[in-house]
């Protein structure tokens, strides 16, 4: 399966249990490659696999919500997100060497009641390029959660889809962005082929 391209997405939520209130002592986070869309009707409903182990799944089964972040496929800062993310929240991924938060982690919910949601990425890069051009809000169906081994598979309805004005073409229509993937050790662009001619 190495030898198969999956998407690149990192997941992020606050454990409520950890502190009531919200705020980056209790933001968790974790890069995941099998995100996956189940169904968009009557409502979308997207997927992906996580340890039960994971402090990340903790935040989400404690607050009932989390945020998808799709990276740019071109972005070099995109890779580095990526990777601090697959190193577990112990190694504080959205702090950086000196403990002072990255600039990527956005404290942007100062209202009291919007505390408590989950933490934001977004970064855009020196030449102007976003680097997380789309985003997804999603509440957690918990009743449909599956165990297997020692995963978990994870469903969340999509409540709403934050992207960039220009995130879904680049330069033009003929053109359409395409995120990041990972496939036999490496991330990845996937270059979109031409259409098949109908006959």
């Amino acid at each position: 399966m190495r030898h198969v391209p999956h998407p690149v997405a990192v997941i992020t939520a606050t454990d409520l249990s950890l502190s009531p209130e919200g705020g980056p002592k209790a933001w968790r986070g974790a890069t995941v490659s099998s995100f996956n869309t189940v169904t968009l009707l009557p409502r979308p409903v997207i997927s992906f696999n996580i340890k039960k182990l994971s402090s990340t799944f903790d935040a989400i089964r404690s607050s009932g919500h989390f945020y998808v972040h799709l990276l740019s496929e071109d972005a070099a800062e995109a890779h580095q997100i990526a990777s601090k993310f697959t190193k577990g929240n112990a190694s504080y991924p959205f702090h950086d060497d000196n403990g002072e938060l990255e600039s990527f982690a956005l404290v942007s919910h100062v209202e009291p009641n919007l505390k408590k949601m989950p933490p934001i990425l977004h970064f855009e890069n020196e030449a102007g390029d976003l680097v997380v051009p789309f985003r997804l809000h999603c509440r957690f169906l918990e009743d449909k959660l599956v165990e297997i081994g020692d995963h978990v598979v994870l469903f969340g309805e999509v409540d709403h889809v934050f992207h960039d004005v220009g995130a879904f073409y680049d330069q033009s229509p003929e053109t359409p962005i395409s995120c990041l993937a990972y496939v036999d050790g490496s991330y990845c662009r996937v270059a979109a082929k031409s259409k098949r001619s109908q006959g």
